[in-house]
């Protein structure tokens, strides 16, 4: 639906109204046992700050320090040191995998990711580097 032709077509409007209408006749959406029993607003703002809340415990478990260099600005990322993809980038997926997962900067990232290419483990990568986790 077009807001602008909504408001200034008012044939438009009538043809939109009335589909409506017979949507909800049809679905008997009038009557109040019919109609969902829930705020999807409020249900989206008690998300986001479930979500907010558990932001805030990662940056707490990891830190906010690469922990292959010094480096505490820029776009940081959680690395599975097994190497997997993950799909997921809800902050219950870590939450419940932080045992996997390291803080990594861009560029160590890039860096390890180029070595799993290679062959190289995890562990051989942290050996080498000579980093305690």
């Amino acid at each position: 639906m077009s807001k602008e032709r909504y408001y200034s077509d008012p044939e438009y409007r009538e043809h939109y109204l009335s589909y409506h209408r017979n949507w909800a006749k049809n679905n008997n959406y009038w009557w109040k046992e019919n109609r969902p029993h829930r705020n999807l607003k409020e249900e989206w703002l008690k998300q986001k700050i479930a979500e907010g809340k558990q932001r805030e415990e990662l940056k707490k478990i990891f830190g906010s320090k690469c922990i292959l260099c010094p480096k505490e600005e820029g776009k940081m990322y959680l690395h599975e040191i097994h190497g997997k993809s993950h799909s997921s980038r809800h902050p219950s997926f870590y939450l419940l995998r932080q045992n996997n997962f390291r803080k990594l900067c861009g560029r160590c990232h890039n860096m390890v990711h180029g070595l799993l290419r290679f062959g190289i483990t995890w562990e051989q990568t942290i050996d080498f580097l000579g980093v305690e986790e």
